[in-house]
């Protein structure tokens, strides 16, 4: 786009299942990422969704590399995020309502089918579960995490429309039906996340690589990066946990 090397892969998320250990893979294969290659870009999180975007599409430009004059050099966004930046699921950094499906199938035009997508999802209350650790809300509070959860759906129950992101995160069907009103079905690469990949020994590096055209060489090795906390069974009983998965099962 304007002489510009723009993404062809999106890894959109979902936070907390294991993203940052297929991005590594994924660098490790050749793949680039804008930001002098550390995985997440975070350019849509911290972007001002207020008026107009034609600005914040320059900007955005000012942040990717010249095209090569010989060769194809291919680009990530890795930053898990991105998944839950659709309507009614997250406000960034400036308090808006964000649609990045809408914006990216608009700056990326007719090259938007050269786009892929890989979405990693895990159990929603386990990503909630992590999620609460690395945000520490429930410290925020002063409350166990069994209290949090508690409390936290009673007050989700009462204002439907006002709820935490960290819960919206993890509504994966919501999600990903925003990004197919602007993608094909076609374009998304939608796995487990990288704990049940590595026990299954599935690989994604092979599926990308015929999906991008291009002789990816990533040796998945699949790790866990993740906060040392209790599981989720041992930290929240089992009322808490059944009145949550039945929100979910909802999405």
């Amino acid at each position: 786009i304007n002489e510009k090397i723009v993404p062809e892969l999106y890894l959109l998320g979902a936070q907390k299942a294991g993203t940052t250990a297929l991005a590594e893979a994924l660098m490790s294969g050749g793949i680039k990422t804008p930001n002098k290659n550390e995985k997440e870009f975070q350019f849509f999180k911290h972007m001002d969704w207020h008026g107009h975007h034609v600005d914040k599409k320059s900007k955005w430009l000012d942040e990717m590399v010249d095209c090569p004059r010989y060769g194809r050099k291919v680009y990530g966004d890795f930053s898990p995020i991105n998944l839950a930046l659709v309507p009614g699921c997250m406000l960034p950094a400036d308090g808006q309502p964000a649609n990045l499906p809408s914006l990216l199938s608009s700056w990326y035009g007719a090259s938007r089918s050269r786009v892929t997508f890989v979405v990693m999802m895990r159990d929603p209350l386990s990503r909630m579960h992590s999620g609460l650790y690395q945000e520490s809300w429930h410290q925020k509070d002063g409350e166990s995490v069994n209290q949090w959860m508690k409390r936290t759906y009673k007050e989700t129950k009462e204002t439907p429309n006002d709820v935490k992101g960290i819960i919206t995160r993890s509504l994966y069907g919501k999600q990903l039906q925003a990004w197919l009103q602007y993608f094909e079905a076609a374009q998304f690469l939608v796995t487990a996340s990288s704990s049940v990949l590595k026990k299954h020994e599935m690989q994604i590096c092979p599926l990308l690589k015929v999906k991008l055209r291009w002789e990816l060489s990533c040796q998945e090795d699949l790790g866990t990066y993740h906060h040392e906390h209790g599981s989720l069974e041992d930290e929240v009983n089992e009322e808490v946990r059944r009145d949550w998965y039945s929100f979910y099962r909802k999405d």
